[in-house]
């Protein structure tokens, strides 16, 4: 009796193997690489995208990324990284998407003031949150991945105008809270971007 049971149990073992193989290959795939143009960024990104309850309607993502762009100047640079929670809503390979973003920005400046006959170094440095609704496009098993937002710039915390000179701060900073969005003057700033990418 025990070596009917032994032979039945391993004649079943590769049908086993093979439903639990087949429901992972169906599982949705859960990882994007994406750049972005304006948008969350501000001009460009490259973000990488994590989902989350797979397995339900409304589905959840976690997106991190990072931002270097040049501004006006040669020597004037921006370099920030963005974190985003989003929640998806889907119908097969089109979702809508909802999100709030956390975005820093930090603008280096070589400062035209003289001090001494040196060049000072100006830094700046912007958090501001991006709320966002958009569609997105991703298709369970893979493959090309779209989006397309709206998301505005909402004013959080600046901090402007640190000036050093030879490693040696000359000119103190000043904050500014929910006042000025990345030094754009308004509290509120109307923005969108696009995405593309690839989802494995």
């Amino acid at each position: 009796m025990r070596i009917k049971i032994c032979c039945i149990g391993l004649c079943l073992i590769p049908f086993l193997s093979f439903s639990q193989s087949d429901s992972v290959k169906h599982l949705p795939k859960r990882n994007t690489i994406y750049i972005e143009a304006f948008g969350q960024g501000l001009l460009n990104s490259i973000s990488y995208d994590r989902l989350y309850r797979i397995k339900k309607q409304i589905k959840s993502s976690f997106s991190v990324g990072v931002t270097i762009m040049p501004s006006i100047g040669i020597s004037d640079f921006y370099y920030g990284g963005q974190v985003s929670y989003n929640f998806l809503l889907e119908k097969k390979n089109h979702h809508l998407e909802l999100g709030l973003g956390l975005n820093f920005l930090m603008d280096k400046v070589i400062n035209g003031v003289d001090y001494a006959g040196k060049s000072g170094i100006e830094k700046n440095y912007y958090l501001y949150f991006t709320p966002k609704l958009g569609y997105r496009f991703q298709r369970q098993q893979g493959g090309i991945f779209f989006r397309v937002t709206f998301a505005p710039l909402l004013a959080f915390m600046n901090r402007v105008g640190e000036i050093t000179v030879d490693n040696t701060r000359v000119v103190n900073s000043r904050y500014e809270f929910f006042s000025n969005v990345v030094s754009f003057g308004n509290r509120i700033f109307p923005w969108g971007g696009a995405s593309i990418g690839y989802t494995f």
